[in-house]
């Protein structure tokens, strides 16, 4: 496969809701990005043929404040009932407040890519590198839902410090929605027992 390339980035925002699966219908939220969020606010930022975006460690900031709301939802999802008046279902939901994230992550080749591009790691590594230090993005990065888009993404910022007071343990967490990082079939997986120490958490 080739050796791997280091990229990292730091990411912040008023809301975050990174759901929690188990959690049912009052949706609440992990306190740091899963390994496939992680991985899809990498790639707004740069993607390459022949080459995936694997994060490795995410690091937690600020303080983790949290807060109820409350939405009426007007989509497909409803009741029939709900659909053919027109009226909306209430939501409710736990979001983070003020988070900031600096996320870590490896760049490796496709071992089943056909790109032509001969280092196409190095290629991604280089293009998100640039594109990061323009503040340049496919896409704007979100931090769990759309809803709630990035205020910031770039470089590491000098005044922002690691919240190394923040210690959490986890029995589960989502992995990944796919078995591959392309074009996987749809098989969820899961961490258990997944420790933030000292305001780190590293992906298995």
């Amino acid at each position: 496969m080739g050796r791997p390339y280091r990229i990292y980035m730091e990411v912040g925002g008023q809301f975050a809701s990174f759901r929690d699966p188990s959690s049912g219908s009052g949706i609440e939220t992990y306190p740091v990005p899963t390994y496939s969020q992680a991985k899809g606010i990498m790639e707004c930022i740069a993607m390459q043929p022949g080459a995936y975006i694997h994060p490795t460690s995410v690091e937690i900031c600020f303080p983790l404040g949290r807060m109820g709301l409350t939405f009426n939802y007007m989509g497909p999802l409803r009741k029939s009932t709900s659909t053919a008046n027109g009226d909306g279902a209430q939501i409710s939901m736990t979001v983070l407040v003020d988070p900031c994230y600096r996320i870590y992550a490896t760049v490796e080749a496709d071992p089943r890519s056909c790109s032509k591009e001969k280092n196409a790691a190095h290629c991604l590594q280089a293009k998100f590198i640039r594109r990061l230090k323009n503040g340049q993005c496919l896409r704007r990065p979100c931090l769990g839902i759309s809803d709630f888009p990035v205020t910031y993404f770039g470089s590491f910022r000098e005044e922002i410090k690691v919240a190394s007071f923040v210690n959490i343990k986890l029995r589960t967490m989502t992995k990944a929605i796919f078995n591959e990082p392309f074009n996987g079939k749809y098989a969820p997986s899961y961490y258990h027992n997944v420790f933030i120490r000292r305001g780190v958490m590293h992906y298995a």
